[in-house]
């Protein structure tokens, strides 16, 4: 395993690291949301049923 991400496992170091693992999730929300807010938008509002592209 890599030095650095080894240390970042370490117990005294776990806490930091779920934190900042739950706080990067958090952030990320608003960028999946839109982007599926603009994939809905270029399907229209019902895709194709044989899952085909347009």
């Amino acid at each position: 395993m890599n030095p650095a991400a080894h240390s970042l496992l370490r117990p005294a170091r776990r806490h930091a690291f779920v934190q900042l693992t739950g706080w990067s999730l958090l952030q990320a929300i608003p960028a999946l949301q839109s982007g599926r807010q603009v994939a809905r938008a270029a399907l229209g509002p019902n895709p194709p049923p044989d899952g085909s592209p347009r």
